[in-house]
């Protein structure tokens, strides 16, 4: 299975798009439309697909990219300092190892938190600025070559107004 992803701005062609697509051998149940605006996704039947929850992806994670340095510069010091206290009474720490541990333990935090970014969950999570700024996510499982395809033509045929984001390959369909 492949995962197709388009935006488009605002919800209005959401449902031109929706219809095109069934019309086209695409099912309901493979088309998810993620949008701040959820009642203007409203005109489409897809209850089943979206709420509150799942419109917007929550930053809760995204912070780590920017928090993990300071938290690990943080454990850095501490660490230094423990060092510092251990090994004053045999050989002094030098500023030059105390800036190395900084160091290392803030390139590590970024690196920790953006891993935590990357591998979370949520398959929004990459747009959240886009949805934040009145976007439409368009979350398109295409179960074969032939669906995909179909999914692409049409898309790139009959509307413009959405861009192809990328696509995944053998991601789980949405229940």
């Amino acid at each position: 299975m492949k995962r197709l992803y388009y935006l488009f701005r605002g919800t209005q062609y959401a449902k031109d798009i929706n219809q095109d697509l069934l019309e086209n051998g695409i099912h309901q149940h493979q088309l998810h439309f993620f949008s701040k605006d959820i009642a203007g996704l409203s005109s489409i039947n897809m209850e089943q697909y979206m709420n509150q929850d799942q419109a917007i992806p929550a930053q809760s994670n995204q912070h780590l990219i920017s928090h993990g340095p300071l938290i690990s510069v943080g454990v850095g010091i501490l660490f230094s300092l423990c060092m510092f206290m251990v090994m004053a009474t045999s050989q002094p720490l030098s500023l030059e190892l105390f800036v190395m541990v900084c160091t290392i333990f803030s390139v590590f935090g970024a690196w920790a938190g953006a891993m935590k970014v990357i591998s979370n969950n949520n398959p929004t999570a990459l747009f959240h600025d886009a949805l934040e700024q009145g976007d439409t996510l368009l979350m398109l499982d295409a179960f074969d070559e032939q669906q995909e395809c179909t999914a692409k033509r049409v898309m790139h045929r009959r509307h413009f107004e959405a861009s192809f984001e990328g696509e995944e390959n053998n991601c789980k369909a949405l229940p």
